[in-house]
């Protein structure tokens, strides 16, 4: 009888992660290279696609020693050859990446119809929700295909697998077949259907959450679980929308420290929604995502210190924050400091208004403040309007779809 040593493995993540134990990464590494020496004894005695595998993972994720991805390949490869359909898929995606080996769009491909067809005849045996997800998602290689890789996208294929795997109980499946369905272009939709998966989508993760506990060993599922019901209640996914849900689902995720759904608390009462405005405890949670490096919240952090918005006015503080979320890549940052050090103050409404009249002049238009008498906007001037909000950084959520 074969023996795998996963309770070396899995003390070693506990060291490694601090689940139960002190945190410990010198006894996690120990422990990892211990399994890796009980694999190759294993193999050596027996070879086994299913160790081969586990190997090739191991190497490749750098788990008892640095990332050796030649040394995942090699064993990716001599599963694949003795059979592990996860292996051939791995070894498809593997040499597609060009991860510290030269990329290779033949053999990404000759090992993606391989792990395709494998799948498919393994799940006439054992039907597997994850499997038929993963062969819902193969048939959907329409960015892979423009390289020249995998096969041309086959939605109906796709939405064929997609729904086995929802009727055996994928709530990822549901919702990723509501997004596909909800998205394609150039047929007629059900969106009876759509609402209907969103909403078997939104059930499962719900159930998942109540049986999932947020202790050390799942707090990034739970948090992600929390994330994803939250926008589902406040997109109307699934649900005909309630602000107070989607709030107090943000905040269960927010308090696990999952730095988007800080973001979203934050702006959600700034703007009142859901709640009580609180401009206080929005600068909290926005303060809390940027410390997590969110360059949303970080601009924000900036613009409340420099309107005293739920803390009190810091000029440089502001410029701090700014310069923070400029250098994480966010371009209303960057444009905001631009006009800091040219001396400019967009926020202010009198040199605004003035600006938009000036505008207005130069492009033969009649307008003045509303408060004197209506004025007619021109397209030209509504969108330099939306580039100034733009400079301004009236941003929308971001889109996250964990």
């Amino acid at each position: 009888m074969k023996t795998y040593p996963m309770p070396t493995i899995n003390l070693a993540r506990m060291y490694f992660e601090g689940i139960s134990v002190t945190q410990n990464g010198v006894k996690s590494t120990a422990l990892y290279q211990k399994a890796v020496a009980e694999y190759l004894e294993q193999e050596k005695l027996q070879p086994d696609s299913a160790v081969e595998y586990r190997l090739a993972q191991m190497y490749e994720n750098g788990m008892g020693s640095k990332t050796d991805i030649a040394e995942a390949l090699k064993w990716y490869t001599t599963a694949t050859e003795n059979g592990h359909s996860y292996a051939q898929y791995k070894l498809s995606k593997l040499y597609l990446s060009g991860k510290e080996i030269l990329p290779n769009v033949q053999a990404a491909n000759l090992y993606h119809k391989k792990a395709l067809e494998s799948f498919i005849q393994e799940d006439q045996e054992t039907p597997d929700a994850i499997r038929e997800s993963i062969i819902a998602k193969m048939y959907l290689q329409g960015d892979s295909y423009a390289l020249g890789f995998g096969s041309a996208p086959n939605y109906d294929a796709a939405v064929q697998w997609f729904e086995k795997s929802t009727k055996n109980g994928n709530s990822d499946a549901a919702l990723e077949l509501a997004r596909l369905i909800e998205s394609r272009q150039g047929v007629k939709k059900d969106l009876n259907r759509v609402q209907q998966l969103y909403s078997v989508a939104l059930q499962g993760f719900e159930k998942q959450y109540a049986q999932l506990s947020p202790d050390k060993e799942n707090i990034e599922k739970v948090s992600i679980l929390a994330f994803r019901i939250a926008r589902m209640y406040l997109k109307r996914k699934g649900t005909p929308g309630d602000a107070v849900q989607a709030l107090n689902w943000f905040m269960k995720s927010a308090d696990l420290n999952n730095s988007v759904a800080q973001y979203q608390v934050g702006k959600m009462l700034l703007a009142g929604t859901g709640g009580t405005k609180d401009d206080h405890q929005a600068f909290e949670h926005f303060m809390q995502s940027a410390q997590s490096a969110n360059e949303y919240a970080q601009y924000q952090v900036g613009k409340m210190f420099k309107k005293g918005i739920g803390v009190i006015t810091d000029e440089q503080t502001a410029k701090h924050w700014y310069q923070v979320s400029a250098e994480n890549g966010n371009e209303a940052a960057q444009n905001k400091l631009k006009q800091l050090e040219n001396g400019e103050k967009f926020d202010s409404p009198g040199v605004l208004g003035t600006l938009m009249r000036l505008l207005a002049h130069n492009m033969g238009d009649h307008i003045t403040d509303s408060t004197t008498r209506k004025f007619r906007q021109d397209k030209k001037l509504l969108q330099k309007q939306r580039q100034m909000k733009a400079v301004q950084g009236h941003k929308d959520e971001i889109e996250e779809s964990m």
